[in-house]
């Protein structure tokens, strides 16, 4: 394999990389040889497909498929090979070569630049360690319980903490059947949203009752925000 490095910006290699012929046959004919231990065919037993046979009605795609592989595994070899370590999915163009041939291509991607940091070592940092008191221990484990919280479905009528999933199936907006929500589903905490109405309302329901609401939207509100 044969591998030149351009590198236009401080964040951008571009490598022309090379396969010869003998490369490309030898993956490309132990692609047709798996393909081939695999196949069964009218008349042949699986694997016992013969190998010129399935190369002249299968070689096409094949080919495409191991150049495809080839590629892949070319550009990550000569990335290795130079140290290029690549921060984004590489742009392949310029593919040229067919089968019997050597293949080119050229592979464009990016690496984070060197930057040169000057002039810190006179910078003065004052550290201001925090103390720690007992409220804070004791509000960072209830963050982590809340956090690490399983949901459990509970047979019986809902209460103020319980967290509930509401589907709107209609909203009628000043008399008007409104169709345009997006997401119908919202799942919130009972005694925490934006519309008391709901809390009132929807506090000792069961779960698939159907229940009517009445209510008046904020000026601010948006969608989501119950």
């Amino acid at each position: 394999m044969k591998v030149t490095i351009k590198q236009p910006e401080s964040w951008k290699r571009v490598l022309d990389i090379e396969i010869p012929k003998e490369d490309v046959d030898a993956a490309y004919n132990e692609k047709i040889d798996n393909y081939r231990k695999k196949l069964s065919l009218p008349g042949f037993r699986q694997g016992k497909v013969p190998f010129s046979l399935v190369k002249s009605r299968f070689g096409k795609g094949v080919f495409a498929e191991t150049i495809d592989q080839l590629i892949q595994n070319k550009f990550e070899a000569a990335c290795k090979e130079h140290s290029i370590v690549p921060i984004c999915k590489g742009s392949v163009s310029t593919l040229k070569g067919e089968e019997g041939t050597d293949i080119s291509f050229t592979v464009e991607t990016e690496v984070e630049p060197a930057i040169d940091i000057k002039g810190y070592e006179k910078l003065k940092i004052k550290v201001a360690p925090r103390k720690i008191k007992d409220d804070d221990v004791h509000t960072t484990m209830e963050d982590l319980r809340e956090r690490n919280a399983q949901f459990k479905d509970v047979d019986r009528a809902a209460e103020i903490g319980d967290f509930i999933t509401i589907e709107y199936g209609k909203v009628v907006i000043d008399g008007k059947e409104r169709k345009d929500f997006k997401n119908p589903t919202y799942p919130f905490e009972l005694g925490k949203g934006r519309l008391k109405e709901f809390d009132k309302q929807l506090k000792g329901r069961r779960s698939g009752e159907v229940v009517e609401v009445m209510l008046r939207f904020p000026a601010d509100f948006s969608e989501g925000q119950i």
